[in-house]
């Protein structure tokens, strides 16, 4: 398949979430999920009388959550293992690196010192986790990305008498289109399926209350990730902070034996999107494992990933999952370039079950791991 990069364009309030019935305050999400791509192509196909071409979609299609930003500026998933000062005034920085090769020393008996803990570096505050939908870099670091809402009420409609639910009324808090756009890629079997995909979103636009005017988009391929560093300088600048990173611990050993430098190539691994993760027996599991790499240290929560099929009017299997952002660090048994070309694999083609409806897409090497506390 081919990779292209997709800039969307709200040109009205987007409403995505998922289904909840009899709920009065509804809240869009402001990340736009690659299942909710898929489902739109799937209802143009429907539409323009393409039926047959629904069951080929995961043949042909693979999507992954488009990362609201502003205009021009590249969005990167928030990891889980950021944290920031409690005020919310200095950072964000990123812990994966200083905390995996930590508890990866201890774990082989190595002493330190003292117990390994952080304060603001800027005002000696504690520090707590950082959240965020997306996260982007500026002139003077990291931030989050900020998107405005749209409050709307709106009164029930029976769908049997087609008219108002006395005393039922529900808001809805969907994306504004002010100041934002969408940012990710997809992968087509060709460039015809690129812009059948682009048609389809224009088209039917995207998640609900689209009969009343919400919804509407402008899609278009953009070469913006063409500023972003490539696999290979993104894997060189990791290594160069594990071996920062690696020789100011050094420095706190109190017992135990421990080279002076990193013993290996290291990589992260960060969940863009929820990832269906199981292990060897098919049972769900929050750890990523790979055949090539050892697991050396891991930031994860549960989350749960459900969803709606139109066709048939019920609500889809409930799956347990790794929530976005979860960071896994690993230690490569190859050599640097055999690690590069299995890390670009597993770019290209996700992990977990449903990579092509979207789930499991990662990033590797994320720059903000980079953004370690001094």
């Amino acid at each position: 398949m081919q990779q292209f990069w997709l800039e969307l364009r709200p040109q009205a309030p987007l409403l995505i979430g998922d289904r909840t019935a009899d709920a009065s305050y509804i809240i869009g999400r402001e990340v736009i999920p690659g299942v909710a791509l898929r489902g739109a192509l799937a209802e143009f196909f429907a539409l323009s009388g393409r039926q047959a071409e629904i069951q080929i979609i995961s043949q042909r299609y693979r999507f992954a959550p488009l990362l609201p930003a502003q205009p021009n500026r590249i969005p990167y998933p928030c990891p889980l293992s950021a944290i920031t000062c409690k005020h919310d005034k200095h950072g964000p920085w990123d812990t994966l690196i200083l905390f995996g090769i930590w508890h990866h020393w201890q774990k082989n008996g190595v002493g330190f010192a003292g117990p390994l803990m952080l304060d603001c570096p800027q005002c000696g505050g504690r520090l707590d986790r950082y959240s965020a939908a997306a996260i982007t870099q500026h002139s003077k670091g990291w931030g989050k990305v900020e998107v405005s809402r749209y409050v709307q009420t709106k009164v029930a409609i029976s769908r049997i008498r087609r008219a108002a639910y006395e005393g039922m009324l529900y808001s809805v808090s969907a994306v504004s289109p002010n100041g934002i756009a969408y940012y990710g890629p997809v992968w087509c079997a060709n460039e015809g399926d690129f812009y059948t995909l682009c048609e389809a979103l224009e088209t039917v636009g995207l998640g609900a209350l689209r009969r009343r005017g919400f919804g509407i988009v402008k899609v278009s391929e953009t070469a913006l990730y063409q500023q972003d560093k490539t696999l290979q300088e993104r894997l060189r600048d990791f290594n160069q902070m594990v071996a920062e990173v690696w020789r100011s611990l050094h420095a706190l050993l109190e017992s135990g034996s421990v080279s002076e430098q990193p013993d290996g190539v290291y990589f992260s691994i960060t969940l863009a999107s929820p990832a269906i993760l199981t292990d060897k027996q098919g049972s769900p599991t929050l750890k990523l494992n790979l055949d090539w790499a050892d697991l050396v240290f891991w930031v994860t929560r549960q989350t749960q990933v459900k969803g709606w099929h139109e066709g048939w009017g019920l609500p889809k299997k409930t799956e347990q999952a790794a929530a976005a952002g979860s960071a896994y660090l690993f230690r490569s048994r190859l050599s640097e370039d055999e690690t590069i070309k299995n890390l670009e694999k597993i770019e290209d083609t996700g992990v977990g079950l449903m990579e092509d409806a979207g789930f499991g897409h990662v990033i590797a090497c994320h720059p903000f791991h980079l953004e370690v506390p001094q």
